[in-house]
């Protein structure tokens, strides 16, 4: 037995289970387990017109013809039972229902017996195979013969729960239907919800979301795509997410769409698959797939901000290359003196056991000086001024020359 089905992916541990079934009953029949391998990638498609039209039909909503959901290939194989010399093939009842490996010729001859000659209306009629390729079609009390005293009727329930299973698998109930958790969603509006989500909200992970209870913006998005007009809390204020954007976007001057934004970072998440780094394998996955489901989405919704991330350390290591160049280092060790025209450029909180450092980088022409004080400068970061302060060390980081400094001041300017 090797036949091909295609799955909703959202249903195989459903489908395990029932394998799981269909295996503690073969054990009981002495019979070969069965089971199944996932051939190829996942793939989006369309769920069944026939059932979708007759859902709509139900609900007056034609616009489920437009869903769709992941799917994946699957191979099932096993061995039909064996026993003896012959091989239990599988049955016709009396509707001429057949299940298993039943010829058309076998099919119309449902309730001939080729042990005993004699032809009834018969429950079950099975087909056995002899290891010479001999076929005989027998009922149930002569089928004991062929395969000893095992229920003939219990191997029928076997093979026609194996038969039936993926039946039921492809049959999408409306449940399903009004599940939009279940369906597949264009990678291209899932980035673009998220550009804008990010720029309304600012962004928030899962975990982040978690410890504080700020929704996530994966939640946010998906409950944009679901329904432009969906409702979320931005602040103190439940807006609808569509009204609220064009008020920021009009207030920031903000693009309605960027694609290019959009197609560039899809083309580089493409770009790490087969990275050692799970994370990024995961989203060039998602990426070249072009689409996401809805438990993928929040590595999907993610990507905008790895790849601006990724372009701010493109950006960071060539400044670095240009400084470990440029930079020198500045003044004597030991003596104070007054640094005119210095940039500040970078500030940072470091906790350690003895408390909280504050760091400060500041450039001075190309050159780096740093100072680890107790006090923020009332400074920001792109200000120009000047500063007087003790050359502390003359070091390097990061392969760039850097002086440090302490008892920083601000020069006053006249």
């Amino acid at each position: 037995m090797k036949e091909t089905y295609s799955v909703p992916t959202f249903k195989l541990p459903e489908l395990d289970k029932e394998f799981d079934k269909l295996n503690r009953k073969a054990a009981q029949l002495g019979c070969d387990p069965v089971g199944y391998e996932i051939v190829g990638t996942p793939y989006q498609d369309r769920v069944s017109q026939t059932m979708v039209e007759a859902i709509s039909a139900l609900d007056n909503e034609v616009h489920h013809a437009s869903w769709l959901t992941e799917f994946v290939k699957i191979k099932v194989f096993g061995n039909s039972p064996k026993l003896s010399d012959w091989e239990f093939m599988g049955y016709v009842d009396t509707d001429g229902i057949a299940y298993g490996d039943v010829t058309l010729a076998e099919r119309e001859r449902r309730g001939g017996c080729d042990y005993c000659g004699k032809t009834r209306q018969r429950r079950h009629t099975f087909v056995v195979l002899h290891k010479d390729g001999g076929r005989k079609m027998v009922g149930s009390s002569c089928l004991k013969d062929f395969i000893g005293h095992k229920s003939p009727q219990r191997l029928a329930a076997f093979l026609r729960q194996l038969a039936t299973l993926f039946v039921n698998f492809d049959y999408f109930d409306r449940d399903w239907i009004s599940d939009p958790t279940k369906r597949t969603y264009p990678l291209d509006q899932v980035l673009e919800t998220s550009r804008r989500i990010i720029k309304m909200c600012g962004w928030t992970s899962g975990s982040e979301s978690f410890e504080s209870g700020v929704v996530s913006t994966k939640d946010r998005v998906f409950d944009w795509m679901v329904s432009p007009d969906a409702k979320g809390r931005i602040g103190t204020r439940q807006y609808s997410y569509t009204s609220q954007w064009k008020i920021v976007q009009e207030d920031n001057g903000y693009p309605d769409s960027d694609p290019d934004l959009v197609a560039l970072a899809i083309e580089w998440a493409k770009g790490n698959v087969g990275s050692d780094d799970m994370y990024l394998n995961n989203i060039g996955a998602i990426a070249t797939s072009g689409y996401c489901t809805y438990r993928a989405m929040g590595f999907a919704v993610s990507i905008l901000v790895a790849y601006e991330r990724h372009l701010a350390k493109i950006k960071r290591d060539e400044e670095r290359e240009v400084m470990a160049k440029n930079s020198q280092h500045i003044g004597e060790v030991g003596k104070r003196q007054v640094f005119d025209d210095v940039e500040l450029t970078f500030i940072k909180y470091v906790e350690s056991y003895y408390g909280v450092t504050v760091m400060h980088k500041f450039n001075m022409n190309g050159s780096q000086l740093v100072w680890f004080g107790s006090k923020e400068l009332n400074k920001d970061t792109g200000d120009v001024f000047s500063i007087k302060a003790t050359v502390k060390d003359h070091g390097e980081f990061n392969g760039i020359p850097q002086t440090t400094i302490n008892r920083v001041v601000v020069e006053e300017t006249e």
